[in-house]
């Protein structure tokens, strides 16, 4: 008897062990995942990245490469769009999520991206007119409300940008950026003053 409670003994030992790891692994994971991606273009327009990594300039070789042989394949599209966004090369992004936009025209996710592009690129009306497109399919999609009101604070169109940033906080109140977003508010209305 004693050897197999001394036998049970040692598998729950590593039981309990596997399953702090398990839920460890997920938890890093999703950390992982939050911190790795961008809620989106910063306010301030990225850097152009000329001289890109090697493997990152391989990488969307690699992209362009499978995008010629799938020339309808959303993933790579997609993945194009993002990584080429990633390196500044913003006209070519639009290009790619056009394509995209064309077999899924209502990706918001492209949608709202390929409007930061077109800030980036100078054209905040384009932006603003890819945004208002993702509002009329979702009003509640949180990145296009958030960089309505992030184009109209950069043009100087203060109103509008407080209604969008207050937008923001009526649909996602406990979003990260929520206290940053009020702060922005704020300061915003004392400009006004």
């Amino acid at each position: 008897m004693d050897k197999k409670t001394s036998s049970k003994d040692k598998r729950k030992v590593p039981l309990i062990v596997r399953i702090f790891i398990v839920v460890f692994a997920i938890v890093f994971i999703v950390f992982m995942i939050v911190s790795l991606v961008p809620f989106g273009p910063s306010v301030q327009k990225p850097q152009e990245d000329t001289a890109a990594p090697d493997n990152t300039q391989d990488y969307i070789a690699e992209l362009l490469d499978q995008a010629q042989k799938e020339p309808r394949n959303v993933v790579v599209l997609t993945e194009l769009g993002y990584a080429l966004f990633d390196v500044g090369r913003y006209q070519d992004a639009i290009f790619y999520y056009g394509k995209v936009l064309e077999i899924v025209p209502n990706n918001n996710f492209v949608r709202t991206d390929m409007g930061a592009a077109y800030f980036y690129l100078g054209d905040p009306a384009a932006a603003i007119d890819e945004f208002d497109k993702v509002l009329e399919m979702d009003p509640e999609f949180k990145q296009a409300v958030f960089y309505s009101a992030v184009v109209y604070e950069q043009t100087g169109n203060i109103e509008k940008a407080i209604d969008f940033y207050k937008r923001f906080l009526d649909i996602a109140p406990d979003d990260p950026i929520a206290e940053q977003v009020k702060l922005k508010i704020k300061e915003l209305q004392d400009t006004l003053e």
